[in-house]
Order: structure tokens, then sequence, then C-alpha cells
């Protein structure tokens, strides 16, 4: 059914609404100019901006399950749930910057993605990031904060592969040289670096 149309409002009382909507209008505005504007938030693929100083880097536990590697930090919310699901500590082969922390200026996050019980470590930045969910991977979420290979700071993480396990080692690990000749991983690529 067609509707009814509104009627055409008094010349007086056009003028009066139109008073009140100009009215509304500037109270509206002053309250805008004196409220604090919100807080932005850094967009996810960046680290968190920091006003102070850059926090210190803290330990990374490898946990394994066979020869399956998985990086996590003690506030990391899963992590002492990893023994109970059959993962035992292995070390703390290196520090880096966690999410609470503020990581210094030029440091990347390094996401963890999954595929069953295997984890792959790298960034935004990485050539083969765009493929990771058509090769079967799921990303899980930002491990740690690292410098990218091409800042060239610190000391570089290798990323070794078995199969399609991975295993991250640093170049200055007294063990090494053993991961491609006596236990048979192969050097794959140079995952990120990390301070000292």
């Amino acid at each position: 059914q067609p509707q009814p149309q509104p009627q055409p409002q008094p010349q007086q009382q056009r003028a009066a609404a139109s008073i009140q909507s100009i009215q509304r209008g500037k109270k509206q505005r002053q309250q805008l100019s004196t409220a604090a504007a919100p807080e932005a938030q850094p967009p996810p693929s960046k680290a968190p901006d920091s006003a102070g100083p850059p926090s210190a880097p803290e330990d990374i536990t490898c946990f394994r399950k066979g020869e399956n590697a998985y990086y996590c930090h003690t506030a990391w919310e899963g992590y002492f749930e990893m023994p109970g699901r059959g993962w035992k500590r292995e070390g703390k082969p290196f520090k880096a910057w966690t999410d609470g922390a503020a990581p210094p200026a030029g440091a990347v996050p390094i996401y963890v993605w999954r595929k069953g019980e295997m984890a792959y470590y790298c960034h935004e930045s990485w050539t083969g990031w765009g493929q990771m969910e058509g090769w079967g991977w799921s990303q899980e979420r930002v491990a740690f904060y690292a410098f990218p290979p091409e800042a060239g700071v610190g000391v570089e993480v290798s990323l070794f592969r078995k199969e399609e396990m991975c295993y991250l080692a640093r170049a200055d690990w007294a063990d090494y040289e053993k991961m491609e000749g006596e236990w048979g991983w192969a050097f794959e690529r140079v995952a990120f670096c990390l301070p000292q």
C-alpha cells in the first residue's frame, strides 16, 4: 500500500526546527573538540610502539615432540600446558621481544604457522608469506619480535627443514654444523636476526 506523504510544516515550525538543528550541531562540535582522542592501536603487522627505551629481550623456549619444534616464551598462555600435550622442553636457544615488551625500532612480528603438530616461523616480508595458506599452513599467532634478515643486526637465526618440519638455530650455536651433516636437516634460509 502507498505510504501517506508527510504534510509540509508551517514556515514557523520549519524555522524553529532549523535553529534547533544548528544548535545541536554546535554543541556536538564543542563536545568533540574537548573530548580526548582515542589512542591509535598499531596495526597487527607492526611491532608495538614504545614511548620509552626498548625492553630487554626475553628467553624463548624450544619444546620438542619427536623432531617437531615449537618456540614460545613463558608469558604465552599455552606455555605451561605444553608438557601435558606431549612436548618436552629442550632449552632456551635464543632471546627475543615478546607481546608485552617494547621491541626496538625495526623489529617485526615473527608469526608461527601450523600444519598439524608442525610449526613454521616467518615474517610478512618473507617471499613465501603469500603462499603459506596454499601450502596448507594456518597462521596461529605472533610468536615474538625480531629483526628481519635484511636489517643485518645482531646474530642470524637460521631455519632448517626436514621434510615439512622446521628448526631454528643461532649461527653461533655450538652444534650448528651438525644440523646438516650429522642430524639430516637442510638449511633453508636466514629467518631473522636477534641481539647478541
